[in-house]
């Protein structure tokens, strides 16, 4: 055998066993974790649109009817609810994200997923350099609040803060 013909059976077979190593691992990834959150997953949001995100306000809502934006605002619109689906309303580059709801003390896990998948993907769709968009906290989901504030709304603020998206205000 001539050595050029060793060293072209070497590389070959060095991209054959790298190619069926990437595929063995990937396909091992989705056995052991299926679920495993996409920052563009079940979020048609305007990441995909090419519209321009100046900022995005996260607030909590007891129920849909809670929700209340207007139809004259120029406020973009997303809503994710109990089941983690998201529902989008684009408008305008201020982005106004409600989680509606929560059994319990907490947000549910496909809520939060969901949430992180749509700041992601708000994210990119804003300015040039990632994380830029700023993401705040509406009002009524504060640390700071009177007790009656609900318990998912100060989960929704731990959750942020814990995630980096909103600094914790001591």
């Amino acid at each position: 055998m001539t050595p050029e013909r060793r060293n072209a059976s070497i590389v070959g077979g060095l991209i054959a066993a790298m190619t069926v190593g990437a595929a063995v691992l990937l396909g091992l990834e989705s056995w052991f974790f299926p679920k495993t959150p996409q920052w563009s997953d079940n979020v048609a949001l305007t990441a995909e649109r090419g519209v321009r995100i100046d900022e995005v306000e996260v607030a909590f809502a007891a129920s849909e009817t809670a929700v209340d934006v207007g139809s004259d605002s120029d406020d973009s619109l997303c809503e994710i609810d109990l089941g983690g689906a998201a529902r989008w309303e684009p408008r305008g580059p201020r982005v106004r994200l409600f989680v509606i709801g929560a059994q319990g003390d907490t947000l549910s896990d496909a809520q939060k997923r969901t949430l992180l998948d749509a700041l992601g993907s708000l994210s990119q769709a804003g300015a040039q350099t990632p994380g830029a968009v700023p993401v705040r906290l509406a009002a009524d989901c504060g640390i700071r609040l009177p007790p009656e504030v609900p318990e998912p709304a100060k989960d929704l603020c731990n959750f942020l803060i814990r995630k980096g998206f909103v600094q914790a205000v001591r």
